[in-house]
């Protein structure tokens, strides 16, 4: 199987694309990312990264509805969430200077729900976020 960056955010989105069409190896590929958010969180920020500075800033803040905010919702409420629950610590310093650099990433963390952060992630991602909830 090919673990590259650019194949699992590739598999990341045509999961997103497609959850209920999905066979089951693109399901399975898709998951990648969320195993990666538990056990390897560096390359899945490094995934996630990639993933948000695929799309275009105007995808994702205009009253359309576009790829970009579909498959960047799913993200922000499945693996990214899953990211901050499990090692919020470690990132939160980090997502918070490149959601002030990135409005892109700034969009995404409004789609991110508590789950299980801290009290305290939750609210530094909330903040990052412009405490708005999309």
């Amino acid at each position: 199987m090919d673990t590259s960056h650019e194949k699992i955010a590739a598999d990341w989105i045509i999961y997103a694309r497609s959850t209920r069409l999905s066979s089951d190896d693109e399901h399975e590929r898709g998951w990648v990312l969320y195993e990666l958010a538990r056990s390897n969180p560096e390359v899945a920020w490094q995934v996630i990264s990639k993933l948000v500075n695929s799309y275009a800033e105007a995808d994702l803040f205009s009253d359309d509805e576009t790829e970009a905010k579909a498959v960047l919702s799913n993200l922000a409420a499945g693996p990214f969430e899953e990211l901050l629950a499990e090692h919020g610590p470690v990132f939160i310093e980090r997502l918070e200077a490149a959601a002030r650099q990135d409005r892109r990433l700034f969009w995404t963390l409004g789609c991110i729900w508590k789950n299980s952060m801290t009290d305290e992630i939750w609210s530094r991602v909330h903040a990052a976020a412009g405490r708005i909830s999309r």
